[in-house]
């Protein structure tokens, strides 16, 4: 995927150099309501962690925007009621899912200028940010 992802990134990057690059619906799993969920960590502590490297690694090779399909419901939004239902009644409080903090604390803490951050460790990934 790395190798792939630094090859669509240069070949935009050779075509319109002030082209934004997006992510969008990136996952470990597809989506969730499909059975791919089942046994599998979505919307756990365990997929925040999956989804704060996603961020970190687009951001590292340029992408300046990530989007999420799913504010709420599914297997992977970003909040959930609090029946596990993909349906909010008026009355239903709302959960906020790991992956919601994730993005929150992201968005107000990370700076928007990716450095240059390497690691010795082919097991480990590092990034770094200020601004």
């Amino acid at each position: 995927e790395l190798g792939q992802m630094a090859q669509f990134t240069e070949l935009v990057r050779r075509a319109s150099p002030t082209l934004e690059l997006w992510a969008g619906e990136m996952g470990p799993a597809a989506g969730g309501n499909d059975g791919s969920c089942s046994g599998h960590p979505c919307g756990t502590f365990a997929s925040a962690m999956w989804y704060a490297d996603d961020m970190g690694l687009r951001a590292a090779h340029g992408y300046t925007q990530y989007q999420r399909q799913d504010l709420f419901g599914a297997r992977y939004g970003l909040t959930q009621s609090v029946s596990g239902l993909s349906i909010l009644g008026s009355d239903d409080a709302v959960v906020l899912t790991a992956d919601y903090w994730v993005n929150f604390l992201w968005k107000r803490m990370i700076g928007s200028n990716v450095l240059n951050v390497t690691s010795p460790s082919v097991d480990v990934r590092e990034y770094g940010f200020s601004g």
